[in-house]
């Protein structure tokens, strides 16, 4: 009897619940709103309407983050269901607008910036150019030795290596033509062995060293000259004044 009188009870207990959870499912239905579903789940979390209740505040949550379409809405909503349903589109969307501010200040620092937090990103390898480009746009204004040789040692493969090391041996030779003496057509041969103002510089180092030769005036520094340029522009006349000079 007592226990007729306990299962009796219960069932009431629960039909009474049971009541309750329909009613106030009705309610959340009709206010409509995550906080009325979120309020309704929390309080009945073993009713046949608690999974539906949660699906349908994530619904509405992702409705409102669509329609704010900000990175914050998108990283909150990711935090509130961190296994939601469109926390792919979420990451997606957060990535995108990431990508879109980077673009509008576009600079090295925000590609950088974009490269770090999205190292595999969908935009990883163009961010990767554009900081290589912004690089050499950086080098060209300054149009020195050492702002593409700096270009140089960060892009040894580089897009523009060859123009690098093109406009280096430029400035190195419109240097050394515009000093035009010895030191620093002998220095710009040492440095630049390769290059294709080699044999004018070359040229250039006979004549000067020519020109050495006939302010000394004396036979040591002509048979230097022959010994330095055995077959050289000024040979002849070297022997000529060595000649005249025995």
């Amino acid at each position: 009897m007592k226990m007729y009188m306990v299962i009796s009870s219960l069932l009431l207990v629960f039909l009474f619940l049971a009541g309750c959870a329909e009613n106030a499912w009705k309610t959340a239905s009709e206010i409509h709103t995550i906080s009325s579903y979120r309020d309704f789940a929390e309080q009945y979390p073993d009713s046949e309407y608690a999974s539906t209740a949660e699906e349908r505040a994530e619904e509405l949550y992702w409705r409102q983050t669509e329609k704010k379409g900000t990175a914050e809405a998108y990283e909150k909503y990711v935090k509130e269901f961190s296994a939601g349903k469109y926390k792919s589109e979420a990451l997606k969307q957060i990535e995108e607008l990431q990508w879109r501010d980077t673009q509008k200040t576009n600079t090295i620092e925000s590609y950088k910036s974009y490269r770090k937090k999205y190292p595999v990103g969908q935009y990883a390898e163009y961010s990767k150019k554009q900081i290589e480009e912004l690089l050499w746009q950086k080098k060209l204004a300054v149009n020195s030795i050492d702002s593409y040789r700096a270009y140089l040692e960060a892009y040894s493969r580089g897009k523009y290596y060859s123009e690098a090391k093109n406009r280096i041996e430029n400035i190195a030779w419109a240097s050394a033509k515009k000093e035009d003496n010895l030191t620093g057509y002998q220095k710009y041969v040492r440095e630049y062995v390769d290059s294709k103002y080699l044999g004018e510089a070359k040229q250039r180092i006979e004549e000067l060293s020519w020109e050495e030769t006939q302010s000394k005036k004396n036979i040591s520094s002509y048979e230097k000259y022959l010994k330095d340029y055995p077959n050289g522009k000024f040979s002849s006349e070297a022997e000529m004044k060595i000649e005249t000079m025995v």
